[in-house]
């Protein structure tokens, strides 16, 4: 489904086909936080629910990718989760970034081989930027605001009516104007649905992971 179509059943949920009460800019930057939201809570429950591999030929001095989506960026979706690092056709693994000590861009403690990350960087160790790196990630999708109305909004197919009743309750909830709750128990009931189906194709159940850190479960 395109923005635009995303927009217009929206616009018919609020009773507001002419833009009398929420002008387009603010309809964008409500459906954008919700869809952000729901794809967080989907993500949570398979990390891995949308893939991406991104191929660098060269790292920024001295050996680091820059996860953010700027000019100077080098991935080109927006960062959720590192599922698999490859360098010279060998996988690298995960360290703790409590065990690097870097300091003006050079490594003073912490030598054996690994990724870590370091804020809006993920460092590979050894430090160098000449080998080709492979990155496997899963990521949120474009924010709805910055499509074009014609483009297709990246959610699970069917499962549309999720986004647009729960945009819909969270919109109505302002002011308390009006009663919001029947949009949001409809949105509980279809998202429900899709979370119930992403669960359905995972592995199991929620375990602890070698991807996964210690302190994301409590630990130290």
């Amino acid at each position: 489904m395109t923005k635009f179509d995303f927009r217009q059943l929206i616009r018919d949920a609020l009773d507001d086909p002419k833009a009398a009460r929420w002008k387009d800019e603010l309809l964008d930057l409500w459906t954008t936080l919700t869809l952000d939201s729901m794809w967080g809570e989907l993500l949570q429950i398979d990390a891995f629910v949308t893939n991406q591999l991104d191929t660098l030929t060269s790292l920024t001095s001295p050996g680091y990718i820059d996860k953010r989506l700027t000019s100077t960026g080098d991935l080109t979706q927006r960062l959720y989760r590192i599922k698999s690092i490859v360098r010279n056709g060998r996988e690298v693994e995960e360290g703790d970034a409590r065990n690097f000590l870097l300091e003006s861009d050079i490594l003073l403690a912490g030598f054996q081989p690994g990724y870590w990350h370091l804020g809006d960087r993920i460092y590979i160790n050894p430090l160098n930027t000449v080998d080709d790196v492979e990155v496997s990630y899963s990521f949120k999708p474009a924010p709805f605001v910055d499509l074009g109305d014609e483009s297709d909004v990246v959610w699970p197919d069917g499962y549309d009516a999720a986004v647009i009743y729960e945009v819909a309750g969270r919109m109505l909830a302002k002011g308390a104007a009006e009663d919001n709750q029947g949009f949001l128990v409809l949105a509980d009931a279809e998202f429900g649905r899709l979370k119930a189906a992403v669960q359905r194709k995972s592995l199991g159940p929620i375990m602890i992971m070698n991807m996964d850190s210690d302190v994301g479960w409590g630990g130290t």
